[in-house]
């Protein structure tokens, strides 16, 4: 008995063995190492000046082409002369550009609301293409959202994604993965092949306002209520600058390119900042700003401008000669450069504008 009791003493000071350890916890643990995330910057952005002036003249300029989509147009995209625009009558209306004419057509379906007891259209808020996948943000019941992936000519929900997320915009960084721009002013990256959520960053307290890839697609800029932009990194989700100064107002759109970050604002006003050298330009305009963008080289950069919903067109680099784009018949939703003397815009109609400058 004794001899037995001993045993055991020894077994429980000295530990298993090798083996038994191994058997009992077939998981390999390994030693955690501590990451050291980067700090992020707040530079301090001074004012360079404006971007236009009354007196460095405005060409008015008239659209040359006029689409129809098949309902008031939320979003559009363009890729190699193809125009996708996304409505609220539950289709995505495709337009080859070289022809001006429709090719194809998107139908999301309806779906029935619970409160009214009927079937609803579909409204499409935002939408982004990589290759040959499309992915779609749609309404649903009340606030909530829809998210689908359109490819090979079938249509396919994300049912993973809560539709209570708030989402407001959606971005494809590659054909698997997918970044979330959520109304908490949050970031969510989800990989949509291993159907699991990377990460979830929240930004501020702030709502969110609009968010802009990077054209390499390795950081995205995000605007938000309290007018300052942030720039993150999208692979890790790491908050690399804090941009402010231009703008003391909600954020409506932003855009960056070339070191450029465009917001334009609730405020009436249009920023640019130089992430350089850490300088900003103004723009004032006569109403609220609710539409954006920067040409693909940076040297032109286009804003809503007024109540009519005209859109001004003015030079970065310098105040000079500036262009006034008037037609657009209702609230810009979103301006794209096609080249540097063309632009499109939609707005809150089903009126699609084709412009040339000079």
């Amino acid at each position: 008995m004794k001899n037995i009791f001993l045993v055991c003493l020894l077994f429980l000071f000295f530990g298993c063995s090798d083996d038994t350890k191994k058997a009992s916890n077939p998981i390999e643990v390994k030693e955690e190492v501590a990451v050291t995330k980067p700090t992020y910057t707040t530079p301090t952005f001074t004012t360079n000046g404006m971007l236009y002036t009354k007196g460095n003249g405005l060409v008015k300029v008239q659209p040359y082409k006029m689409l129809r989509a098949s309902g008031n147009v939320k979003d559009i995209l363009l890729e190699n002369n193809i125009l996708y625009a996304g409505t609220d009558a539950g289709s995505v209306d495709i337009f080859d550009l070289k022809t001006d004419t429709l090719i194809d057509t998107i139908k999301i379906p309806p779906f029935h609301d619970n409160i009214y007891n009927k079937e609803v259209t579909s409204t499409i808020y935002s939408l982004d293409k990589v290759g040959d996948k499309i992915v779609l943000l749609t309404s649903y019941q009340g606030v909530q959202k829809r998210l689908y992936i359109y490819e090979n000519k079938k249509l396919t929900e994300i049912k993973e994604i809560n539709p209570n997320l708030m989402i407001i915009k959606v971005r494809l960084i590659d054909k698997d993965k997918v970044l979330l721009g959520l109304l908490s002013n949050e970031l969510l990256l989800y990989d949509v092949s291993k159907k699991r959520q990377l990460y979830r960053v929240k930004l501020s307290e702030s709502s969110f306002g609009d968010m802009s890839l990077s054209t390499d697609k390795q950081e995205v800029v995000v605007g938000c209520e309290s007018g300052i932009v942030y720039l993150v990194d999208i692979q890790s989700g790491t908050l690399k600058s804090i941009i402010q100064g231009a703008n003391k107002d909600k954020s409506y759109k932003v855009d960056i390119k070339q070191g450029l970050v465009l917001s334009a604002g609730q405020d009436s006003i249009g920023g640019l900042y130089n992430l350089k050298t850490n300088t900003f330009k103004t723009l004032e305009a006569n109403f609220l700003i609710y539409a954006g963008i920067l040409s693909a080289d940076g040297t032109k950069a286009a804003y809503a401008f007024n109540e009519e919903n005209e859109i001004i067109v003015v030079d970065t680099q310098e105040a000079k000669k500036a262009y006034l784009l008037s037609g657009q018949k209702s609230t810009l939703n979103a301006i794209l450069f096609r080249e540097n003397n063309s632009l499109i815009s939609a707005s809150d109609d089903e009126f699609i504008m084709l412009w040339k400058l000079d």
